[in-house]
């Protein structure tokens, strides 16, 4: 995509369109696919130049196996539940969502009476995001 809007700039606009579109894609593929901060630094801190990394989405039924072939060729496996790492975000939406509402019914009980009426809405609209957050989560759990 970032490559088709560069065409308007010429060579260079492509080449610049094109890396941008990409940078942004892998920010938010990394997002999707649940690679978390403290994954990035375990990967970060281990990595030392000319050395590469490997990410896999694999089913071990026992971790020994990997782990032991893994130390022979020099490697280090960091592993993460696959649904700890899906339910990441949501569980971060909720909280963020929970923490705002009894922020402002905290901030309600101080407000003077023409603030009310927004407060309560804004209560009311962060609500909602919690409700739909809850549901995305009860709905992948469904799925699993």
């Amino acid at each position: 995509m970032g490559a088709l809007v560069g065409l308007l700039g010429g060579p260079a606009g492509v080449l610049v369109g094109a890396t941008a579109g990409a940078v942004i894609g892998t920010i938010t593929d990394m997002e999707e696919s649940g690679v978390t901060d403290e994954f990035v630094n375990d990967v970060t801190t281990t990595l030392s130049p000319g050395k590469a990394a490997l990410v896999a989405d694999i089913s071990e039924e026992r971790v020994t196996p990997l782990d032991a072939r893994m130390e022979q060729i020099g490697g280090v496996v960091f592993r993460r539940a696959r649904t700890l790492v899906q339910d990441t975000q949501d569980d971060r939406d909720t909280a963020a969502h929970r923490a705002e509402i009894e922020q402002l019914k905290a901030e309600r009980a101080q407000a003077r009476s023409d603030r009310l009426a927004k407060i309560d809405a804004t209560i009311d609209h962060v609500r909602a995001k919690l409700e739909a957050a809850i549901e995305r989560k009860r709905v992948k759990m469904q799925l699993r």
